[in-house]
């Protein structure tokens, strides 16, 4: 079965899409802010529901009741994420945990070719105010 050719649509098919498209965008309303711009805009008042011992769930009921709809886990992402950014740190750019990266101190037990590395304590795997002392009270069987 043979396509018919379809035809192009000529310059004042265009403008007349034109003018529509136009018209329809000017009807659109703006659009609404997200969850997260909300936010990160009532992270003053926010704040202070947390210094007046308001929970993060108290407040993210407070919300979802005036017409908000979140978790209470995305609540305190997009909290935790405003408030790094209020605080001037960039989102996507946390701060480094300092690790110190100095070598264990060189003592007898550390060294593997050492008598005591190589031996293994009497109450192995335990901790040492776990190490095994023997039951002395009888069994049932025993009485």
């Amino acid at each position: 079965m043979a396509r018919k050719p379809t035809e192009t649509p000529g310059v004042d098919d265009l403008e007349g899409l034109r003018s529509f498209l136009r018209e329809e965008a000017d009807k659109t309303p703006a659009s609404r802010l997200s969850v997260y711009e909300r936010i990160r805009l009532l992270l003053p008042e926010i704040d202070a529901l947390f210094a007046k011992r308001r929970t993060r769930a108290e407040v993210c009921e407070l919300l979802n009741s005036r017409g908000f709809s979140m978790s209470l886990g995305t609540f305190s992402q997009y909290y935790a994420r405003a408030k790094r950014e209020s605080e001037g740190e960039p989102d996507g750019e946390r701060k480094p945990t300092e690790k110190n990266h100095e070598p264990a101190v060189n003592n007898e037990a550390n060294t593997p070719s050492s008598p005591a590395a190589n031996t293994t304590p009497s109450g192995a795997g335990t901790k040492p105010e776990e190490a095994h002392t023997p039951d002395l009270r009888p069994r049932n069987r025993d009485i």
